[in-house]
């Protein structure tokens, strides 16, 4: 796979292409600021892109473009090729506020994938994952999707919270339930016994869980693939890279037959607020007790790492999300009032010569 990505430092600015009015241009760090002033309200406040935009400009792999009308900054989109080459995730996307509603967003999607094409002639495939669902688009195929429970604290009440977790964890552990109705027992066999320790995972271990053939359908992995906050890739080996990362943790229920997959990545900035912090936690499985567990877990191995106010972003099976959400109840973290599912889409790349 040809290595590629964005453009480095001193770098004179490169247009690759031209297209209804557009140019286009591979991104630089010093564009950073330009990007920014078209950023405003973005993701009310939890744009990752400040954070991720250096990153980006020295990931192997992936591709920061943006779009120009007369030399003005109005849009960009970023693409990382994944899958062996076969798909590219975009993500990024942005336009700026007075361009925004005339297709601009379309014309810029579409040079991204012919460009990618050109690039990485194996492509067959654009995937992406969004905060709604645009309904049926002839573009673009639906392909699953997970609930999200936000979820705001404090600064200085991430270790309340904590404790409130561990609190209804032992609760719940060691409820015996006497005299629920037979329906609510079903639903809930399984759960009452105290749910296996879950381990964390890493190098050898964590590269033999995530290669499982069984592992998609054991942990209920949307459309077969992991999405790490909003990244979507398949479980396979030219994958690794990308999944078994120092600032990713892992914890797993059984390593050798799993039933139950869940990681966090630590706390990166955010504008909200004036500064804040965010921490996601994604979680592969239906287990109600495991879910319970591994919230708990990871978002005790993030408190060191937590300095603001933070923002939780838990992306699960959508069979979690109340459940989940009545676990966190009471506690100094409040749910956030917005709302949203996490989609998983993608398009074909079609060669258009």
């Amino acid at each position: 796979m040809e290595g590629q990505s964005g453009g480095r430092a001193g770098e004179e600015a490169e247009c690759i292409g031209k297209s209804q009015g557009l140019t286009f241009w591979l991104a630089r760090p010093e564009d950073y600021q330009e990007v920014m002033s078209i950023s405003d309200d973005i993701y009310w406040g939890n744009d990752y892109l400040p954070y991720r935009y250096h990153i980006w400009m020295t990931q192997p792999h992936r591709l920061v473009i943006l779009a120009r009308k007369n030399r003005k900054l109005v849009g960009l989109e970023s693409g990382l090729v994944v899958d062996g080459a076969e798909t590219v995730v975009v993500e990024g996307l942005r336009v700026s506020p007075e361009e925004r509603g005339r297709g601009m967003a379309g014309i810029l999607q579409c040079f991204v994938d012919d460009f990618f094409k050109r690039r990485y002639p194996t492509l067959q495939r654009a995937r992406l994952t969004r905060d709604d669902d645009p309904g049926p688009q002839r573009s673009l195929t639906w392909l699953d999707k997970r609930s999200v429970l936000s979820l705001c604290c404090e600064a200085g009440q991430y270790h309340d919270f904590l404790f409130h977790l561990r609190t209804r964890l032992v609760e719940e552990e060691g409820r015996k339930n006497p005299g629920v109705e037979e329906e609510e027992e079903e639903e809930e066999e399984g759960e009452k016994s105290p749910a296996p320790e879950l381990l964390f995972l890493e190098g050898r271990d964590l590269r033999s869980v995530l290669l499982l053939p069984s592992l998609p359908s054991r942990v209920s992995l949307p459309a077969g693939s992991i999405i790490r906050d909003w990244l979507p890739v398949r479980p396979i080996h030219s994958n690794l890279p990308l999944l078994d990362r120092p600032e990713h943790i892992w914890l797993v229920d059984q390593p050798q037959s799993p039933s139950f997959l869940s990681l966090h990545t630590r706390p990166y900035p955010i504008p909200l607020g004036g500064g804040a912090e965010c921490l996601s936690v994604d979680l592969f499985g239906t287990s109600v007790a495991l879910a319970r567990q591994a919230l708990t877990q990871h978002l005790e191995r993030a408190s060191s790492d937590v300095f603001r106010a933070v923002l939780v972003h838990v992306f699960m099976h959508s069979s979690l999300l109340e459940r989940l959400a009545q676990f966190c109840e009471g506690g100094a973290a409040r749910r956030c009032e917005v709302q949203w599912d996490q989609v998983l889409m993608e398009r074909e790349i079609l060669d258009r010569e």
